[in-house]
């Protein structure tokens, strides 16, 4: 903490700089001055989002640390950002469990100075019975497992440049026998679109009775509180109440606004402005837009116009490339502003609070931490059709043949009962 005579001091040495130089200041032309003091003010901008960055990433943190016990269940309607928030949560749980582990060998050590301790961590097994048996077993959760997140979906890991490990739920089936069961304390559990797995209107018989409220409301205990388990999901009653009971909060996504410190903002505004006119100008040159007709609003597809390089064309794209780099640095400074409503399971002390997320904290070296569309890959294993191959209707009135394609329910019980009256 600084002192009074620390300020004093660097107060003092701040009044003998400005005292000295501001007098010369009015012998310093202005179409210099001015430029100085932009560029001045622009690196002090750079300063303060930095620090409004570093201030959002300590507060989600704290909140995950002190705010959020063990089992937090997040739900909202799409595209709120709910499989983010989920990412985000984890991997600020995973660094406050590191941070938590450390804290623990310093204080470890901190009992036994005369111990050479790198001498134990080299030669760990040889140490992970007897005295040191607590110690090693926190030094290998930190170096040996890598990331410490285990999930149905894929989660890039920064930290450790890992992946997550794949979560089976039959780890939460109690009462289902399984060949593996790898939990340990320090690791963090994050489920994705659980409605689908378990949803209010499942038979009870197939899922009643496996046992996963079991697992939600002991988990803690046999992890002996060090874990974290996040949970996403649409509406708040899609899952049972047998299993939601066991939430210790539930955070309901409501709004989420993408925002950019103020000052720099107004440094990337013209940079912004200047980007997309050089890539409406390149558009202009390149390809020629048309309206379907002069009485309709909807534009036409474009048709490529020009297909050589000229010398405007060639500087217009240096420039846009230029300016697309310079535009994606100051990209890296937006972040996400998310109001939730954080509550216990009956809605009791429920209060509105605002989460903040770095855009640049959910991606690491130009790769994403996660894919919000996780099934698409599945997905496309499984295409094996074009889609432009597909058959069309022919006309505003299908025919019964081109109804019958759609295998609609509807339709095919209109159909039955058409002809049959008509019988």
């Amino acid at each position: 903490m600084i002192n009074l005579e620390t300020y004093l001091l660097v107060f003092s040495i701040l009044q003998a700089i400005f005292t000295f130089t501001y007098p010369k200041l009015k012998y310093i032309p202005l179409w210099i001055l001015i430029p100085l003091l932009l560029v001045a003010l622009f690196f002090k901008a750079i300063s303060k989002a930095n620090y409004k960055l570093k201030k959002n990433h300590k507060r989600l943190k704290e909140f995950v640390k002190v705010d959020l016990t063990q089992t937090t269940f997040i739900n909202g309607p799409p595209g709120t950002g709910k499989t983010l928030l989920n990412v985000s949560l984890s991997l600020s749980s995973e660094e406050n469990f590191i941070d938590e582990l450390e804290r623990k060998m310093l204080e470890f050590e901190q009992k036994y100075k005369y111990v050479n301790f790198a001498k134990i961590r080299a030669d760990y097994k040889n140490y992970e019975e007897g005295f040191f048996k607590e110690y090693i077993n926190w030094y290998k959760k930190l170096y040996f497992r890598k990331s410490f997140i285990i999930s149905n979906f894929t989660i890039y890991d920064p930290i450790f440049d890992d992946n997550s490990k794949i979560w089976d739920f039959k780890y939460m089936r109690k009462n289902i026998p399984t060949d593996i069961y790898p939990l340990e304390e320090y690791i963090v559990i994050s489920i994705s679109e659980f409605d689908k797995e378990y949803n209010s209107h499942d038979n009870k018989k197939e899922v009643g009775e496996e046992g996963a409220h079991i697992f939600f409301s002991t988990v803690s205990h046999d992890l002996k509180r060090n874990v974290k388990l996040f949970v996403d999901y649409q509406l708040k009653d899609q899952v049972p109440l047998r299993i939601r009971g066991n939430a210790e909060y539930f955070i309901t996504l409501k709004k989420r606004k993408k925002k950019y410190p103020f000052l720099l903002f107004i440094y990337y505004l013209p940079i912004k402005a200047l980007n997309n006119l050089l890539l409406l100008l390149i558009s202009k040159y390149e390809k020629n837009k048309k309206k379907l007709g002069r009485a309709s609003s909807r534009n036409a597809l474009s048709n490529f116009k020009r297909n050589d390089i000229t010398l405007l064309y060639a500087i217009l794209r240096n420039m846009s490339y230029t300016l697309g780099k310079i535009n994606k640095w100051f990209e890296q400074f937006y972040y996400f502003k998310i109001n939730v409503i954080l509550s216990n399971d009956d809605g009791e002390n429920a209060k509105p609070k605002d989460l903040y997320i770095n855009l640049r904290d959910l991606e690491f070296k130009n790769k994403k931490l996660y894919d919000s569309t996780f099934l698409s890959f599945a997905y496309n294993e499984k295409h094996n059709f074009e889609f432009k191959d597909l058959d069309k209707f022919k006309s505003l009135t299908p025919s019964i043949d081109e109804l019958k394609k759609c295998h609609s329910r509807a339709y095919d019980s209109f159909i039955s009962y058409s002809q049959n009256d008509t019988e």
